[in-house]
């Protein structure tokens, strides 16, 4: 899963439209297994038999599961995929919320509420 996690880091923008021709439109990654079904789907509009081995649900999960490597694969991405700054620890991210939900509390809304904090 790390080398996913730094892929989406390195390339938050990198994403592309495939599977158009088939009116199945797919926001995923652009790698290098994506470019190649744009590039079917160019000589082969509609042909879906010409690219399915590429999309097929079993190299994503070998991707996901066993081998991690990005580029073995078409996989999904949202648009939120741009939003990503950081990848903190499970630790990290809960002395985050936790700390920015006590100063919210302390700074917003201490009129309204009484606090221990």
């Amino acid at each position: 899963m790390q080398t996913y996690e730094r892929t989406h880091l390195r390339n938050r923008h990198s994403q592309t439209l495939v599977m158009r021709s088939v009116r199945n439109t797919e926001r995923v990654y652009k790698n290098s297994v994506a470019k190649q079904v744009q590039e079917i789907e160019k000589k082969k509009p509609g042909d879906f038999m010409a690219f399915r081995h590429l999309v097929r649900g079993e190299n994503y999960r070998k991707s996901f599961q066993e081998t991690g490597d990005a580029e073995n694969s078409v996989w999904s991405c949202g648009i939120s995929m741009a939003l990503i700054d950081d990848i903190p620890s499970c630790q990290d991210l809960i002395e985050t919320i936790v700390k920015d939900a006590e100063e919210i509390i302390s700074k917003k809304l201490a009129g309204t509420i009484k606090s221990k904090l």
